[in-house]
């Protein structure tokens, strides 16, 4: 069959996936080959405008070219143009030559892909792969979806595993796949009647495990891409993306407290859940200075003993992470994906600005206390 004519509507017709003799170029494919040759061209255009009047001054027979001269060609600009002996030695065009063949197999090389994602398979291996996710095995079509798609840049042999792999349940296929027909318009075929209800049926199941799909699943609720917007779905998927340690959920999580969206006002959560935030991310970055605002806005509606407690939650949890017994999603100060020397600093940076905060709100909540039972007294 071909290989775009892949469909899931029937589930009981069974999997059958593309074979080796049925593959056709995609669209990517033939443009990058197309890219390439244009370079070649263009690029032989200008080596033959820039070299040919050098070899022609080498002919024997046109030593001076009939009256070729340095100054007479544009590459020679930079030379003294009161000089009118003819081109007569090697040295000058190959100052051109050489840079200029070294740019064209650099540019040669950038018009190809370049795979280094480490997600290349063999035949053997794609043969393999390929039985097993015929056979059931979510995690292999899945691992196909990521030779075609990041290993070969082609995303029409791509599809049919993707679809593959969320047929199986496979959670990040689902949420890849959801997005896809949400924002890119894929055909929902398959998955639903139509693309709204695709979608949701995807992230429904993707979010009994997926954080990040939780947080798709509220927004899309939030917006109202199923109908109306529907604010205590979104704040219910976003507290269970949160239980899922989703950081993006956390801080979706702590709005719709302190605002009271979907439900109860609740500032000791709001304040609970932008703390975790917080205490991930390096109070300097854009990102970590908006969640100190926003948690600094929430502690002055906070008693002391309220603070105490949520500080007492938080620290808590902090542990759990330190000691590696629970994870993040994403990780804490980019760790693993910035200099190691950043994200330390991101760290110390962090516990100083949670310190001079406890401190702060100790102190003034103190004051306050001692103004309150001063009053009486006064009067």
């Amino acid at each position: 069959m071909a290989l775009r004519t892949f469909s899931l509507a029937n589930r009981f017709s069974g999997f059958s996936p593309p074979t080796a003799s049925a593959r056709v170029p995609s669209a990517s494919q033939i443009a990058n080959h197309v890219s390439a040759i244009g370079y070649w061209l263009c690029s032989g255009a200008v080596w033959t405008y820039s070299y040919f009047p050098y070899v022609r001054s080498y002919c024997p027979k046109n030593r001076v070219d009939e009256g070729l001269l340095r100054r007479d060609h544009p590459l020679m600009a930079c030379y003294d143009t009161s000089d009118t002996k003819p081109i007569t030695d090697w040295a000058s065009p190959m100052r051109f030559v050489i840079p200029f063949l070294l740019l064209l197999l650099a540019g040669c090389q950038a018009a190809l892909p370049v795979h280094t994602r480490g997600m290349n398979l063999s035949e053997a291996e794609r043969t393999q792969l390929s039985r097993k996710a015929t056979e059931g095995d979510a995690a292999a079509a899945w691992r196909l979806y990521h030779y075609y798609s990041l290993e070969l840049h082609d995303a029409s042999a791509a599809d049919p595993w993707l679809r593959r792999a969320a047929e199986l349940k496979h959670p990040q296929a689902q949420r890849l796949l959801a997005y896809l027909i949400k924002d890119y318009k894929r055909s929902p075929d398959g998955f639903g009647a139509n693309a709204p209800a695709a979608v949701r049926g995807l992230l429904e199941q993707s979010a009994q495990t997926e954080g990040d799909a939780c947080y798709e699943l509220a927004s899309a609720y939030a917006e109202g891409y199923f109908g109306t917007p529907n604010p205590s779905k979104a704040r219910a998927y976003f507290q269970q993306g949160a239980g899922f340690h989703n950081r993006m959920c956390w801080k979706e999580l702590s709005h719709y407290y302190r605002q009271g969206i979907g439900g109860p006002r609740d500032d000791a959560e709001a304040y609970y859940w932008i703390g975790l935030e917080t205490r991930c991310a390096d109070p300097r970055s854009v990102s970590g200075q908006e969640s100190w605002q926003a948690r600094e806005e929430i502690a002055s509606h906070l008693s002391l003993p309220v603070l105490e407690r949520e500080w007492s939650r938080i620290d808590a949890f902090v542990r759990e992470v330190t000691a590696r017994k629970l994870s993040v999603d994403f990780a804490p100060f980019l760790s693993g994906m910035i200099d190691p020397k950043l994200e330390a600093e991101g760290r110390k940076f962090s516990q100083q600005r949670e310190d001079d905060h406890r401190r702060k709100w100790t102190a003034t909540n103190a004051q306050k206390s001692d103004g309150a039972d001063a009053s009486p007294a006064g009067s």
